[in-house]
């Protein structure tokens, strides 16, 4: 059995018809594309996890300026018609969570209806890893309240169809 050289680098295979066809063999140096590969996916899922905790740092922000424009709405309308009164207390409310008007925020207090605060906070949202690329994130929320007049129950005697009605005492008085 004699084995001669060949001038290709490719090896002759037969399929089941007899056709001759060319496989070519690995040409080159190769070596290394794993490497860039897993360089450049690592690089991507580094972005993307990045991204997420971004994301969630606005959403935990996002959920705590809307509890606090909430409270405020609701801790300012019952001081309505009072506009005033209604802004300051809104105010002092959003500052006891966290919010100072001017210092890290911005409130913005308005009264919508006769008996209806709305409040709108924006703050600065807290970034983790995309101070790279922008350096300003504004969150807001609004909130809406609106306060019902209590609505008197009963009758203005007070007797509530209760008739005439005897104390411990035996005195008898109508009621």
């Amino acid at each position: 059995m004699s084995t001669t050289p060949t001038a290709s680098r490719s090896r002759r295979f037969s399929d089941r018809s007899g056709a001759v066809s060319r496989r070519p063999t690995r040409r080159g140096n190769d070596r290394g594309y794993v490497m860039v590969i897993t360089a450049l996916f690592v690089t991507s899922m580094l972005a993307v996890a990045a991204l997420v905790v971004d994301l969630g740092g606005f959403y935990v922000e996002a959920s705590k300026i809307q509890r606090a424009t909430d409270a405020a709405a609701l801790g300012g309308v019952v001081w309505l018609p009072n506009v005033p009164k209604a802004t300051a207390e809104a105010k002092k409310i959003a500052s006891e969570n966290g919010y100072t008007d001017g210092v890290n925020a911005t409130i913005t207090v308005k009264r919508v209806g006769l008996y209806q605060l709305s409040v709108a906070i924006k703050a600065e949202g807290k970034l983790y890893f995309g101070r790279s690329f922008t350096d300003d994130v504004k969150i807001g929320r609004s909130g809406e309240a609106q306060f019902t007049l209590p609505v008197p129950l009963g009758s203005s005697t007070s007797a509530a169809g209760m008739g005439d009605y005897t104390f411990p005492n035996n005195i008898a008085k109508h009621n």
